[in-house]
């Protein structure tokens, strides 16, 4: 845990020497915090041990270079950045890491707003100085940022913000100054409709030719690494995962339940029916925090999750089985049998070394040898041409291969209850790799990296589909991403009609964020409103009302569900539900009020369209205040206002009231009882002549008894909206 210094400015300082003094207890005091003190001088950190992320074997730096230099996997390639701002901009990053730790990704926008204020400096002809900050500088650090997309620059100008409040609170500036961002949030794509939803939606969810390639690299893999990697996407395709949870699943990690059936009352009854089978699931440690617990697989796809499951735990035997003897042995190179005897031995020959790591020739184990400085000497034995081998020193060789384990051995991530040996993905060193042989000693869990790399490709190496000639309909390449299929199975499942609690328990994270994981599109909402119309008891409110009126009462031969369908008219999706009302037959009679319109729809249970009302609710309540005032102030027509929103409200306390109503189930398509309009049928009927009349030959609009033209049949239709 790191150790919080406050750093606490003095007022008798000038800004130039403030700066030196934060300098100074960044370096002095916080000792070894998000890298080691002798480290600290160098332009580029070294901050993996500070960052760990499970599933991830990458390193991670921080590279203290001008924001043109190109940025490397390990040590930078540039030149730092100017002196003094350097030193300020690693004193800022220490201090804020340890006053307020977030993750790499967080820790690289703060050094990446530092490296934008030392260009703009620059650029402005100015020297880097962080107590000449002022307003000219940060706009231009925004400049230099534009164009790189929409939440970029957002962020790093929230990141310039908290630089300038950080400094102007320690008295690092020479003249204190207001300044913010002006760059507006981007807005999150609510609408379902148009080319950025279906781009969103593109992008978020594989495609039908990924799902059908991955299925026939399932089927049909060319190498190790495409049986492995091709039963984790399996198991990826049955249950929302993400990549990191799939990679540390442990042996054991399936679970069988006997199902249960229901009585006919609803009350679960013991015994499961001949025709059922055992519900099946994984067991699984997920990431963010969330609890331990058991994602259950579909039945559908219940036979491809076992086998993919029992792929990883027979492919990864091997690599389970020399884990486990260093588990036992931690101060012991592991030999294979036939190699034992080499134990006793305190000097052993190359070719010896070359057997024990599994190197395809005796070149690469004195290659080996060498590079890691191994002792080695002439000994007694000769070779073929009668000069004496060169042997190395065993020990020393064992004490280079148990320093080569993973650096979290012998748990994987460091959670205790899950050792390598009973770690479901874990593989002899080099075993996923097509250009390197496979270590015989050494082990590595499969990292996430690696899993993303082998679906999506890298610069130097082609992705799944590009080595096995897939492409898109289009003849586009396949692009695909690990979080695609967790997009993919909940935006399944709400289509379906699964309850946000039962997605977000069953996905490992808050309903809240359930939002970001649905990307049906309007015509798919549609659909399910299409799908209650089959059900008789599916829909509540005058629309349905009517329908089951026509059904019951005049015994008409038309079935309910056609007659729903005609109902229903045209679909759309708005503000504050569904209208269903046919365009094709008479325009808007509302003119826009859909909150008072029997026509306009909801499904109970949405929590997107509940938090829409419960918003609007809310301003229409400061809006009534607004109107009231007006009255007492005698403004002309605000008591019209008023009454506009109190129905509105009315409305709208109805719609939640509907949300809250354990009696209407979640799913079902509600329609609210509104003041009686009339209607395209109402007004057709009113038209249309008497049957008799034309029977008798009376034109048009002539009556009997004083009764007007079709009030029969229109009294009919007219009770079935009433």
């Amino acid at each position: 845990m790191n150790i919080i210094v406050p750093f606490r400015p003095l007022a008798s300082l000038r800004a130039e020497d403030q700066v030196t003094a934060f300098i100074d207890l960044a370096r002095t005091r916080l000792n070894d915090v998000l890298i080691a003190d002798t480290a600290y001088s160098a332009v580029s950190w070294d901050v993996t041990r500070a960052f760990t992320t499970k599933g991830d074997k990458c390193e991670r730096w921080l590279h203290f270079v001008p924001k043109e230099t190109r940025n490397l996997k390990a040590r930078s390639s540039g030149n730092a950045l100017k002196a003094p701002f350097i030193e300020f901009a690693k004193a800022y990053v220490r201090y804020r890491h340890s006053a307020a730790a977030v993750s790499y990704g967080q820790t690289f926008l703060r050094l990446h707003a530092l490296r934008l204020v030392e260009a703009a400096f620059r650029s402005v002809e100015r020297a880097p100085e962080i107590w000449n900050l002022d307003a000219h500088v940060l706009n231009r650090a925004l400049d230099l940022v534009a164009g790189s997309g929409s939440h970029m620059p957002y962020k790093l100008g929230n990141q310039l913000e908290i630089l300038l409040q950080f400094c102007a609170e320690t008295n690092l500036l020479a003249s204190s100054f207001r300044w913010r961002c002006q760059l507006a949030k981007p807005r999150e794509i609510e609408s379902r409709l148009g080319k950025e939803f279906a781009d969103r939606r593109a992008k978020r969810l594989p495609s039908r030719a990924a799902f059908d390639g991955l299925a026939h690299v399932f089927r049909n893999p060319q190498t190790a690494a495409d049986r492995l990697y091709s039963a984790i996407t399996a198991i990826c395709c049955g249950i929302p995962i993400r990549a990191h949870e799939v990679l540390q699943l442990s042996v054991d990690c399936e679970v069988e339940a006997e199902p249960f059936r229901r009585g006919e009352e609803g009350q679960a009854e013991g015994g499961a029916p001949e025709n059922s089978r055992p519900a099946y699931g994984i067991r699984v440690w997920p990431g963010k925090g969330n609890v331990p617990h058991v994602k259950w697989v579909p039945d559908a796809f219940a036979d491809v999750v076992r086998e993919a499951v029992q792929r990883l735990r027979v492919e990864c035997t091997a690599a389970r089985e020399v884990a486990a003897w260093y588990e036992r042995n931690p101060k012991s190179l592991w030999l294979p049998r036939h190699l034992e005897h080499l134990r006793s031995c305190e000097w052993i020959l190359v070719p010896e070394v070359q057997a024990i790591l599994g190197l395809p020739w005796v070149g690469s184990a004195q290659a080996w040898v060498d590079g890691n400085a191994i002792a080695k000497r002439r000994g007694d034995r000769l070779g073929a041409n009668g000069q004496p081998l060169v042997e190395v020193r065993f020990s020393e060789v064992e004490r280079k291969v148990l320093s080569l384990l993973p650096k979290d051995f012998p748990y994987l991530n460091g959670m205790r209850h899950l050792p390598y040996s009973n770690a479901l993905a874990v593989v002899k060193l080099h075993g996923l790799n097509n250009y390197k042989t496979s270590s015989l000693c050494l082990i590595e869990p499969v990292g996430y990296h690696q899993f993303y790399g082998w679906l999506r490709g890298k610069i130097d190496y082609p992705s799944v589909f590009e080595r096995y000639g897939l492409t898109e309909e289009d003849g586009s390449p396949i692009q695909i991403t690990t979080h695609a299929f967790r997009h993919w199975l909940n935006t399944i499942a709400h289509m379906r009609g699964v309850g946000e609690l039962d997605i977000a328990k069953w996905s490992g994270r808050h309903p809240d964020q359930n939002h970001f994981y649905d990307h049906e599109t309007a015509s798919e909402i549609l659909e399910a409103i299409d799908r209650v119309v089959e059900d008789d008891e599916g829909g509540h409110g005058p629309v349905f009302e009517a329908a089951r009126a026509a059904v019951s009462d005049r015994k008409q031969p038309i079935p309910l569900n056609e007659i729903k369908r005609t109902l229903l008219g045209s679909s759309h999706i708005t503000e504050v539900g569904i209208c269903v009302h046919d365009y094709s037959l008479l325009p808007c009679q509302n003119h826009g009020n859909c909150l008072g319109c029997a026509e306009n729809v909801f499904v109970k249970g949405d929590p997107k369209h509940r938090a829409k009302i419960e918003r609007q609710l809310t301003i229409a309540l400061e809006q009534l205040v607004q109107a009231e005032t007006a009255v007492s102030e005698a403004i002309f027509g605000a008591d019209r206002w008023v009454q506009a929103h109190l129905r509105r409200m009315e409305q709208m306390r109805r719609i939640l009231a509907v949300h809250d109503d354990p009696a209407v189930r979640d799913g079902d398509v509600v329609g609210l009882h509104t003041p009686s309009q009339d209607s395209e049928i109402q007004m057709a009927l009113r038209d249309r002549p008497a049957p008799c009349e034309a029977d008798n030959g009376k034109q048009p609009g002539s009556t009997h008894d004083g009764a007007q033209p079709g009030d029969s049949l229109a009294d009919e239709v007219a009770e079935m909206f009433e």
